[in-house]
């Protein structure tokens, strides 16, 4: 994985090393669940593009924060240097097409307990959204 920082740049570097990681091993047979906070139009494309070139179902999860969440973490994490900060200083691409939509408000375990479900439906029961 390259060595990044946090511009746009350096965030895309990392989610396109995530990205080819993970459809490198779906290829050869596993289930992969990737957590990346990318939110770039180059990567849903790849995404899209090799999910359909390799006949593999792709299932976009999109968690969402509630603005008093977004606006406490934004103090605590990132101070005044807005400039790298996705939502901030770099705009986000969200998703055309969403399979679950996350109202992260801030409980572990209640986002725990949904992504437990989630896989569930989606590796073990055929889930189809």
């Amino acid at each position: 994985m390259p060595n990044a920082g946090y511009d746009r740049q350096s965030r895309l570097l990392v989610a396109t090393a995530i990205s080819e990681r993970a459809w490198r091993d779906a290829n050869e047979g596993s289930q992969c669940v990737v957590s990346t906070i990318s939110l770039m139009r180059e990567i849903h494309a790849a995404n899209t593009a090799c999910a359909a070139r390799l006949s593999l179902n792709l299932r976009t999860v999109m968690v969402e924060a509630p603005p008093a969440l977004r606006e406490s973490a934004r103090r605590q994490l990132y101070g005044k240097a807005l400039d790298d900060v996705v939502g901030e200083g770099i705009l986000p691409d969200y998703p055309q097409e969403v399979a679950l939509r996350v109202n992260n408000s801030g409980s572990l375990m209640e986002l725990q307990a949904l992504a437990t479900r989630w896989v569930d439906q989606t590796f073990f029961r055929n889930y189809a959204p």
